[in-house]
């Protein structure tokens, strides 16, 4: 085995079993064992392609954060801009009404003792 890549060599493997005075069957077992297990394991080069692949991914993701918390604060900018100039016209709306709603008051009042007398 070298570090790039996992080989197995089954024959070789059955023949060093059989040498070592191990039953053709068992040592059938034993390679197939063996190959199965082989084929789930990673190699270091598998290990690092993923790991280089996760890190590409998280990069991205990063990226696209960050984007997206650039976009909340100007979105947060925009709602306090726009939250202070409705507060502005609102209050500026309040005083106006503050003025003329007693003015009103006096022309109501004004107009119903005009029509009282009218009317009397």
């Amino acid at each position: 085995m070298n570090e790039h890549s996992l080989k197995y060599n089954a024959v070789s493997a059955l023949k060093k079993l059989r040498k070592a005075g191990v039953s053709q069957g068992q040592a059938e077992v034993h390679v197939e064992v063996i190959s199965d297990a082989l084929e789930n394991v990673a190699t270091k080069s598998d290990q690092k392609q993923m790991e280089n692949s996760l890190v590409t991914k998280m990069d991205s993701l990063a990226t696209r954060m960050d984007s997206l918390v650039t976009r909340m604060d100007l979105l947060s900018q925009q709602f306090e801009f726009l939250r202070d100039e409705f507060n502005q016209k609102m209050e500026k709306n309040f005083y106006k009404l503050l003025v003329l709603l007693p003015a009103m008051a006096v022309s109501l009042y004004a107009l119903y003792d005009y029509l009282k007398d009218k009317l009397s």
